[in-house]
């Protein structure tokens, strides 16, 4: 739907001139009715680059979607990824987990799901699984990249 609220962020080890920050948002949260197609033509120019600060970015995308908690809508994370954690500043997996674990058990006022996309041959299903079951969200394989529009419409369907 038009209002519905929608941003792009893309990550890569040393994507963004203040370290330790490996993001950058392409385009901010806002109604997707007004910026659909930018969002579209970003997307279809994305490429990998350097390496994929997994736990960083899950983590930072993750408060930053608690912070900007709104209960009348869906809050959740979708990240799609081609590869494994490969941020030597971060190779906490276990932390990750029991943030998003601890944010989600207990009657969370904040709960945020992060869905996840492995995409492509190197992407590590299994710790991408084990991201989502965190959060009660669901993991999705499109290591054949010609699966693609099929797993973002299953994706869709959650929301």
């Amino acid at each position: 739907k038009d209002d519905d609220q929608v941003g792009l962020r893309i990550f890569s080890t040393g994507i963004a001139a203040q370290e330790p920050t490996d993001h950058i948002d392409l385009l901010p949260v806002a109604p997707i009715g007004g910026q659909r197609e930018p969002m579209r033509t970003r997307i279809r120019s994305l490429v990998p680059t350097q390496g994929t600060p997994l736990y960083t970015v899950t983590a930072d995308s993750y408060r930053d979607m608690q912070e900007g908690f709104d209960p009348a809508r869906i809050n959740a994370v979708v990240l799609l990824t081609d590869g494994m954690n490969d941020d030597p500043r971060n190779d906490d997996l276990e932390g990750l987990l029991e943030t998003l674990r601890a944010n989600t058990e207990g009657g969370s006022t904040t709960p945020v799901r992060v869905f996840t996309i492995a995409y492509g041959d190197d992407a590590d299903l299994g710790t991408l699984r084990r991201i989502a079951e965190a959060t009660n969200a669901a993991v999705y394989d499109a290591s054949d990249p010609r699966s693609i529009q099929k797993v973002f419409t299953a994706v869709l369907s959650n929301f």
